[in-house]
């Protein structure tokens, strides 16, 4: 949901994103495991994490959805609202 009353944006969506998994063996999850704090993560993987991005043979639809805002949907929001999406210095 974005609102915006100044400028009268009112909006409402949903992104879906399916990843498919590729064959992982033992090792790699033990290793995973032991070195990453999987507790914190509600699916015991982050595909924030550059590690956990080699799990996938495939992804489609919004990554950054998954993780947060789907960026894709919120920067054209925000840029309608004013504001300038910039690197910060």
């Amino acid at each position: 949901c974005y609102l915006d009353r100044e400028r009268a944006i009112d909006f409402s969506t949903t992104t879906e994103t399916h990843f498919v998994f590729r064959t992982i063996v033992e090792q790699e999850i033990d290793a995973y495991v032991a070195r990453l704090p999987v507790t914190i993560w509600s699916s015991a993987y982050s595909p924030a994490h550059p590690y956990g991005m080699t799990f996938f043979a495939s992804i489609n639809g919004s990554l950054t959805g998954n993780m947060g805002l789907p960026m894709e949907v919120l920067i054209p929001l925000l840029q309608r609202s004013g504001i300038v999406i910039q690197p910060r210095s």
